[in-house]
């Protein structure tokens, strides 16, 4: 009975699909002009991929996939010839893989499956007089597809890593809260401590009260961004994805109350100064002091 090779098939098939994959992505990471969409592009590939797999399977007899997992694709009637190698590839795609469209990609392989465990061959390899036999692969194939799987991993962790630092953007989200603080209340708490404050500090001072508080409403706006955010986190379904970014989402979160902690301080011994004055006999030393602390106000905004 001819020998089937079902899973080592399938291994094949699907090694095929990812080297091409990653080779279109690549491409399509280019710029290719506005006249389709990427993903559109990205399915155009495989739908030209049976070419490309006919094209293999007249010369050598075999894809990258099927070279690995040792497997050659042979004409029941002779030398395998172009035009059995296209009519077996449009099938597979057809057949097999449903021509990847919704919902007909998910049942389609695994009705043919079905169908090679309980017929030993498949309708594409039937139609075009085609069958699969094992070949010899040597150590050298045989590593490369422990190596390739191992890439295959690898990228697939740092691509979920990279999609993920995309969705989070947490350094984004850290200065951002922190340019928005430093574009429209930092500009008016500048104003309000220019060299003729001293001449009406309890306005001054009352102005810098109000500060305060929407300094204290700004740092309630961050901790409900950063709880927002560490709520998707905790939604991550690996306890190894989420403490990574949870403890970069401690780092930032911590950053971002010192920085608001700290301005809150300046602001404190301003007040402080300005209430002194209010009520000092001998207001001059106080507006040196003043002056003093005013420059290095300054110096730290700029």
């Amino acid at each position: 009975m001819t020998p089937v090779f079902p899973f080592r098939r399938c291994l094949a098939r699907f090694t095929d699909y990812m080297i091409w994959g990653i080779a279109t992505a690549f491409a399509l990471s280019f710029e290719l002009g506005n006249f389709a969409s990427p993903s559109s592009l990205f399915y155009l590939s495989f739908a030209v991929y049976p070419l490309i797999e006919a094209a293999l399977l007249c010369r050598f007899g075999a894809t990258v996939g099927k070279k690995l997992f040792g497997l050659r694709i042979v004409s029941v009637d002779g030398s395998l010839r172009f035009s059995q190698a296209l009519k077996r590839s449009c099938g597979v795609f057809v057949l097999g893989m449903g021509a990847f469209l919704p919902a007909v990609s998910l049942i389609a392989p695994a009705v043919a499956f079905v169908v090679l465990i309980k017929r030993r061959k498949t309708p594409w390899d039937i139609w075009a007089k085609t069958e699969s036999e094992a070949c010899k692969t040597g150590v050298f194939t045989k590593i490369l597809a422990v190596g390739f799987y191992a890439f295959l991993l690898f990228g697939s962790s740092m691509t979920v890593r990279h999609a993920l630092d995309r969705e989070l953007h947490l350094q984004e989200t850290y200065e951002g809260l922190e340019q928005a603080y430093l574009e429209t209340l930092r500009p008016l708490i500048v104003e309000t401590l220019s060299p003729e404050a001293v001449e009406k500090p309890r306005e001054a001072r009352l102005k810098l009260e109000r500060f305060q508080a929407l300094i204290a409403e700004k740092r309630r706006e961050a901790t409900a961004v950063y709880d927002e955010i560490e709520g998707r986190i905790s939604a991550l379904p690996s306890e190894q994805l989420r403490l990574p970014y949870l403890a970069e989402l401690s780092a930032y979160r911590d950053m971002t109350n010192r920085f608001f902690f700290a301005e809150s301080i300046r602001l404190s011994l301003f007040e402080k100064l300005f209430a002194e004055m209010e009520t000092s006999q001998d207001p001059a030393a106080l507006r040196e002091a003043y002056m003093s602390q005013l420059e290095a106000y300054l110096v730290g905004t700029d």
